[in-house]
């Protein structure tokens, strides 16, 4: 069962965030460099993916502007990563990351 989760930009003045909706939703300044709640989003992210390790990220671009310009390239490398992580886990014999 895929779990995706959706991803959407909000702004509020001056300021832009990424906003997961996960079950209580993580909102992630894009504007700013305090990491508190990116640390947090992960967890959310690791929670889910030992719960089912088929979880991904469905971001819908709503208009065409720097902010969502980054978010899909970070929404697409997320996904890729997490693909890459679901596919080491369930083929550990040929894990790149146990031969290290």
């Amino acid at each position: 069962m895929n779990n995706k989760i959706e991803v959407l930009i909000t702004e509020d003045k001056d300021k832009a965030y990424l906003v997961f909706n996960f079950d209580e939703p993580v909102k992630i300044e894009i504007t700013s460099d305090d990491q508190g709640n990116t640390k947090k989003m992960f967890y959310k992210i690791l929670e889910k993916f030992v719960d089912n390790q088929d979880i991904s990220f469905n971001f819908n671009k709503k208009k065409e502007d720097l902010y969502s310009e980054i978010a899909e390239k970070y929404i697409n490398h997320l996904n890729t990563e997490l693909e890459t992580l679901k596919n080491n886990f369930s083929d550990p014999i040929n894990n790149e990351y146990l031969e290290q």
